[in-house]
């Protein structure tokens, strides 16, 4: 592989962690409920693995290759993000107040 396909994708995976998303949003509700954000940045870390490891099998390439794969992953992913923010609407504020939130470490890394 070429050295600068390899720099390239650095370049780009840095610029995906620092550009706010749906991850960070979700770190930052952790810990602005007192919670510590270890283990659901944990989570994270662990989600964009699986993911390199499933785009590095090549599954990224057959449905880059598959337009109509790549329009119903896209809806999915899409689909799934307006559920997360139409779940965050739902929530009341007790529900995500400390004294009430039970969530475990381990909870905090799946969710992740």
């Amino acid at each position: 592989m070429a050295a600068s396909s390899v720099l390239a994708f650095w370049a780009l995976a840095a610029l995906l962690i620092v550009v706010p998303g749906a991850d960070w949003a979700f770190t930052l509700s952790v810990a602005a409920r007192g919670q510590s954000a270890l283990p659901a940045v944990g989570g994270l870390a662990i989600g964009y693995l699986g993911m390199t490891g499933v785009v590095a099998a090549g599954v990224g390439a057959l449905v880059s290759r598959t337009p109509s794969a790549l329009t119903a992953l896209s809806v999915t992913g899409g689909l799934y993000l307006i559920w997360h923010g139409a779940m965050t609407f739902v929530q009341t504020s007790a529900q995500g107040s400390p004294s009430t939130d039970s969530s475990t470490g381990w909870v905090m890394l799946v969710k992740g």
